[in-house]
C-alpha cells in the first residue's frame, strides 16, 4: 500500500466531512463507515488515533487547548490522579505533529516516512496514557473512546 492513500485515509478518518457548496457532505465520497451508524465498524486503532488527535496539545497550551482538556478529562470521568498523568502524558503532542511540517511532503518517500512518524506519535501517546492510568481511569477511557470517539468518525472510500 503506497503512502498516500494511507495520508487520505487519515486525513479522511480524522477530518470533518468534506463539505460542498452547499454545505452538505461531499456528494462524490463515499461512505465506507458512519461511526454514528455503525461504530462497532471503526477500527479500534483509528478510534484511539483519533482520540489523541483529539486532544493533542502544545507545551504551552493555549486557553481553547486548556477548556478542551478540561472537558475531555471531565467528560471521561477521570479523577485527579489520572488528570495528572493524562495531562503529563499529553503535553507537547501537538508541537512533535506540527514539527513533522506537513506543509513540505518532500515527495512520494518524505510523505511515506512522515506518514510513519505521525502515526508514530499518535500510538505512542495513546499507549503511554493507558498505560499511565489507573484501572479505573483505564476502563473510562476505553468506554468513552467506545461511546463518543468512535461515533464521531466517519471514513470515507473512494468515488461513488
Amino acid at each position: 500500500m503506497s503512502s498516500l492513500p494511507a495520508l487520505a485515509f487519515l486525513t479522511l478518518a480524522f477530518a470533518a466531512p468534506p463539505q460542498s457548496d452547499t454545505g452538505v457532505a461531499h456528494p462524490a465520497l463515499r461512505v465506507a463507515v458512519d461511526g454514528s451508524k455503525n461504530p462497532e465498524k471503526i477500527p479500534e486503532l483509528t478510534a484511539q488515533r483519533h482520540f489523541i488527535l483529539q486532544i493533542a496539545e502544545h507545551a504551552q497550551p493555549s486557553r481553547s487547548e486548556l477548556d478542551r482538556r478540561r472537558a475531555t478529562m471531565h467528560l471521561i470521568g477521570l479523577g485527579p490522579s489520572d488528570q495528572a498523568a493524562f495531562v503529563a502524558c499529553t503535553s507537547g503532542v501537538r508541537d512533535r505533529i506540527d514539527a513533522l511540517n506537513w506543509t513540505d511532503m518532500g515527495g512520494f518517500t518524505g510523505g511515506s516516512v512522515r506518514d510513519e512518524q505521525y502515526k508514530q506519535i499518535l500510538d505512542t501517546t495513546w499507549q503511554q496514557v493507558v498505560d499511565v492510568l489507573s484501572p479505573e481511569g483505564r476502563s473510562k477511557l476505553n468506554v468513552y473512546v467506545e461511546t463518543n470517539v468512535k461515533r464521531s468518525i466517519v471514513i470515507y472510500g473512494g468515488p461513488r
